[in-house]
């Protein structure tokens, strides 16, 4: 597994300088939008085992550019386009040569195994080019240049700033941590490898979510290899013994994106919701009633305390074995005492009991000035039970 470069690459330079780039192109194209559905053909280039993929929406006249520059002035940021224009001729960014051959329509990065230890990865970055060769051009540039090599028809350049190999396949750029992820999306791309885009799981995602987004994000935790949190066997243990293994352990997908109004999340799984199911269950929300009608963020979940009973209750053993192995603590009470003392109570379980019914978070900007934000924590609770709780918490 190679490491990747702890100092500045050209490689992700040159992926910077293209996204300041897209911002600018935003900004030029303000006025003119189209609402069309996201094609990820970089999918197509990804080996069937991907751990991660993140795509994100390079359409620069698609409406959720427009709609997202329209939406950074509602959360306070002043003169957005002003702000990107200064920001790319600081950056003596020349847009026409440098940065609008790298922006086809989608962009990716994906990842097969995971090493925390080490801060190591494998896996490759694959842009859809609106013009490939000028795109590995600038790469190489901002590299130093690079040694030129092949591997089953297909040329490539070992960069030599940082490492890293880049590769043009017809019009999407592959930039590699390493030598083999090259050689993997190249086999995927002759069809020796099967594709993510090939996946039954990665299909059924894709098409449960929304296609028109700025990020689509698709996780399959048991793909990831290597030195993961996840794969710790107390860490396993404890999540399949408090019902959320499918949650955590199945295939799962995330969009985001922006509407006239506010930016969306959506998710979905291919797993049972498990211990989770209540805070995942269909409902109209009390609170954005009493939330201003400018909020610029607002989440809602329902019963938290009944989520964290069926969790806790069922692998208590387990998840208290895991955080001996893993932590300072001897149990999850501990855990939880310790947290609660900093707060006044004796146990942050205290705070979770209390969230029988909905619990939100809202937040805005009064004067326009994201500087000075307010937030709100709102939670349906029975005052009687809480009174008691919440005058410790004011007293601490």
């Amino acid at each position: 597994m190679s490491t990747l470069p702890r100092r500045q690459n050209g490689v992700f330079l040159t992926i910077g300088l293209a996204a300041v780039g897209a911002l600018v192109a935003a900004v030029v194209l303000f006025a003119s939008s189209k609402a069309s559905e996201v094609d990820l053909t970089t999918a197509k280039l990804v080996p069937a085992d991907a751990g991660v993929y993140v795509a994100l929406n390079t359409d620069l006249s698609s409406s959720q550019w427009v709609a997202t520059f329209r939406l950074l002035e509602k959360l306070g940021v002043d003169d957005p386009e002003g702000q990107l224009k200064d920001g790319a001729q600081s950056g003596a960014v020349n847009w026409e040569n440098d940065v609008a051959p790298f922006l086809g329509g989608n962009a990716a990065f994906y990842v097969r195994g995971v090493s925390i230890t080490d801060i190591s990865a494998q896996g490759a970055a694959i842009l859809r080019c609106k013009d490939s060769k000028r795109a590995l051009e600038v790469l190489k540039e901002q590299a130093g240049g690079g040694t030129e090599g092949s591997y089953a028809g297909v040329t490539f350049t070992e960069l030599d700033l940082g490492g890293g190999y880049a590769a043009r396949i017809d019009d999407h750029l592959v930039i590699a941590f390493d030598e083999e992820s090259l050689h993997d999306v190249i086999d995927v791309h002759n069809g020796k490898k099967a594709s993510l885009a090939s996946v039954s799981d990665f299909k059924a995602l894709r098409d449960e979510l929304t296609g028109n987004f700025l990020a689509f994000v698709y996780v399959s935790t048991q793909q990831l290899g290597g030195d993961f949190f996840l794969t710790d066997p107390a860490v396993r243990a404890a999540i399949e013994g408090s019902d959320t293994q499918d949650l955590a352990f199945k295939p799962a997908a995330w969009v985001i994106g922006a509407k006239s109004g506010a930016f969306e999340f959506q998710a979905a799984s291919v797993g049972k919701s498990g211990a989770v199911g209540p805070m995942l269950a269909p409902r109209e929300s009390q609170f954005a009633k009493l939330v201003p009608g400018d909020a610029a963020i607002f989440f809602s979940t329902t019963g938290v305390a009944q989520t964290w009973d069926g969790a806790v209750s069922s692998g208590r053993a387990k998840i208290d074995a895991a955080i001996r192995d893993s932590t300072e603590y001897k149990n999850l009470d501990d855990a939880l005492k310790a947290a609660g003392k900093e707060v006044g109570l004796s146990s942050v379980e205290d705070l979770i009991q209390l969230m029988k019914g909905e619990t939100a978070v809202a937040g805005w900007f009064p004067d326009g000035d994201s500087n000075n934000p307010e937030f709100a924590f709102l939670s349906e609770v029975d005052a009687a039970t809480a009174g008691p709780v919440f005058d410790k918490v004011a007293r601490a």
